[in-house]
């Protein structure tokens, strides 16, 4: 995975959201990530956010999400 396909990664999962968070707070978690310059922990870091997005999605619909973006 690569930095622009795990930024869209995430951008998706937000979209998939019952219930999206407000733009300031995922601005504000897409700067913190910007902020990591090397391009491995940026995906490592990327992929710990998407699993607590999909845990999200769980708690607010009571369905797994069906995701092979994090396994």
């Amino acid at each position: 995975m690569t930095r622009d396909e795990a930024r869209a990664a995430i951008l998706r999962q937000v979209n998939s959201l019952p219930a999206p968070p407000s733009a300031k707070t995922l601005d504000v978690a897409m700067t913190a990530l910007d902020e990591v310059e090397s391009d491995e922990e940026y995906v490592r870091s990327a992929k710990t956010f998407l699993a607590a997005l999909q845990f999200v999605e769980y708690v607010q619909t009571g369905i797994r999400p069906n995701t092979d973006a994090v396994q």
